[in-house]
């Protein structure tokens, strides 16, 4: 064997060993990635759990602002009336008649104005919880792509590419190797 095929064959040697060590800190790196990955979706999970959970309180508190702006406007309207039916009755007026059509208009207005509160409420009510829905979508989604990133990440092994590193390199300093043993026969 001469120096220089030696020397040829030291180098793919050395050259193998590099390509294990690289494949196995590819492959560490890779499962370092990715098990990061996973913590990133778990950290985005409880984000969205905890922006759900602060829309359905949302949407709790908008229901008891509307049911108070509800008693409120009531309140508003009782008195209203009650405060005409008094007049009305200290100038001897019969509760009768206009009197009656204007204390019906009172009621009326009454009416449209807390329907008109409760359809508010609602539909602000409604919309901070399709957040929550959407927000619980979310943290469902996240939670479910970081089982499966933990579960691929798991799934390497650093040293399983040391072996087929050393599979594939060991084929090929054993070709050379006998193709060094043919051109000295």
């Amino acid at each position: 064997m001469s120096a220089i095929g030696a020397i040829g064959e030291g180098a793919q040697g050395f050259g193998a060993i590099l390509q294990m060590v690289s494949s196995y800190y590819q492959a560490a790196a890779q499962k370092g990635a990715l098990r990061s990955a996973a913590m990133s979706a778990e950290f985005d999970a409880s984000i969205a759990s905890i922006n759900a959970r602060a829309a359905e309180r949302k949407a709790n508190s908008i229901m008891l602002a509307g049911q108070q702006q509800q008693a409120i406007v009531s309140a508003r309207y009782g008195q209203q009336r009650g405060s005409f039916i008094a007049q009305t009755g200290a100038r001897g007026v019969r509760q009768t008649g206009s009197a009656a059509e204007i204390r019906a208009s009172i009621q009326a207005a009454k009416e449209l104005d807390l329907l008109a509160l409760r359809q508010g409420t609602a539909s602000a009510a409604e919309s901070s919880r399709s957040r929550a829905v959407d927000q619980q979508n979310r943290a469902l989604l996240a939670r479910t792509s970081a089982g499966n990133i933990r579960r691929t990440a798991g799934s390497i092994k650093p040293w399983e590419s040391v072996l087929s590193s050393l599979v594939g390199s060991s084929g090929t300093l054993a070709q050379s190797w006998r193709y060094q043993e043919r051109s000295e026969s």
